[in-house]
Parts: C-alpha cells; structure tokens; sequence
C-alpha cells in the first residue's frame, strides 16, 4: 500500500469514527440517563428546587395602616391565606383598622378574596401583585349627652396591590406591601359614588409545600 493509500485510509477511519461518535451523542439526546429512563440526578435536584421555590400554601399576618379620605386609621392588623399553582395562586384576606379623635371611634374591616401572581421564590427577595375583590365594614360611634350613636355601613370595594416579600428562613419570610382600594358607595345615603383608600401592610409570611 503507497503512503497516500495508507494516509486516506487513516483520514476515513478517523472520519468513521468520529461520525459514529456523534451518532451516538445525538441518539442520546446530548444528555446521560440511567437505567430506566430516570433523568440525571442534576436534573432531579433542579426540579425539586423549583418546587420548594414556589410552596403550595401561604399566610401572612401583621401590621396595616388605612388612609382613607381625610382620615387615618394608624392601627390595625390582618391575615391572608393564598393557596398557590406555581405562580399565580387564589387568596383570602381579612382585616381590621381603627381610628379614635375628638370622641369619636371608627373601626373598618375588610374581607375579600382575589388572584395573586407572585415571581420565584429562587432569589431571597421575590415581587408578588394581587387583586382582592370584597367588602367593606365601617362603624363609627360616638358619645352625645352621655350616650352613644353609632353609624354603621357594608360597601363593596375592589383593591389591587403589589409588593416584595423576602425569605429570612427556612419556610418563613417577611413581606411588605401597598394597596389601592375603591370603595363603592350610594349617593343617596353617602354624597358620593365611591371614595379611594391606600393600605399600607407589612408582617411575617410562612412559606409551605
């Protein structure tokens, strides 16, 4: 055999081979499995990192300050309770604010439910927006001649929000968040058709599967 024979055949055996190769690599779908199908165990950790990053169920409880039109209620508290399908989720919230000046007492409690998107909670902070649609309670009273009069009334609002929540341990975090809220009132018993409120609300969340 000549040596430009035995260089072609060089040249096509290692041709040959390395078409084989990537072949091969191709067939297997450029990835390594084990037996069985069974994704690579990199693979697996990876998905169960992105389900412990976004938890099935969540509640929130703390702080909340009420503006509502020349009027603000410095002291409240509220809870809520999302049940999430990876990002977006369905949430139930409750609450209750209270003002006291010049002899007069009011108390409001909201109520109400909505869709919340929330981002992945991989990073330690995470951005979360919602949408509560429900009700309104307020009541005032105060005190005239010695005795006390008290209004009450039910409205429906709707109150969108947005805010950040940021994880502080294994399954907890902390959470603050603004909201918008339109009460929709009746002109007839209260001089208007409606009136805007802002929330302001922050307290601890617990994160579970």
């Amino acid at each position: 055999m000549s040596c430009d024979s035995r260089k072609l055949a060089i040249v096509i055996a290692f041709v040959t081979g390395f078409a084989a190769n990537a072949g091969a690599q191709g067939a297997g779908g450029g990835s390594q499995t084990s037996p069985g199908g069974a994704p690579p165990a990199a693979t697996q950790i990876s998905l169960s990192d992105t389900a412990t990053a976004n938890p099935t169920w969540e509640t929130s409880a703390g702080y909340q300050v009420l503006h509502a039109p020349e009027q603000t209620f410095p002291f409240g508290l509220n809870v809520d309770g999302a049940r999430n399908w990876g990002s977006f989720g369905l949430v139930a919230d409750l609450g209750w604010a209270r003002r006291s000046d010049d002899g007069v007492t009011s108390n409001a409690w909201n109520f109400g439910a909505g869709p919340r998107w929330s981002g992945s909670r991989a990073r330690r902070a995470w951005p979360f927006a919602q949408v509560i649609v429900g009700g309104l309670y307020a009541r005032s009273s105060v005190d005239i001649a010695g005795q006390s009069v008290t209004n009450s009334k039910t409205r429906f609002m709707v109150q969108p929000g947005a805010g950040v929540g940021i994880t502080a341990g294994d399954g907890w975090g902390i959470f603050g968040q603004v909201d918008y809220r339109r009460v929709f009132l009746k002109e007839r018993e209260d001089g208007d058709s409606g009136e805007n409120e802002f929330r302001v609300y922050f307290g601890v969340r617990f994160l579970l599967d």
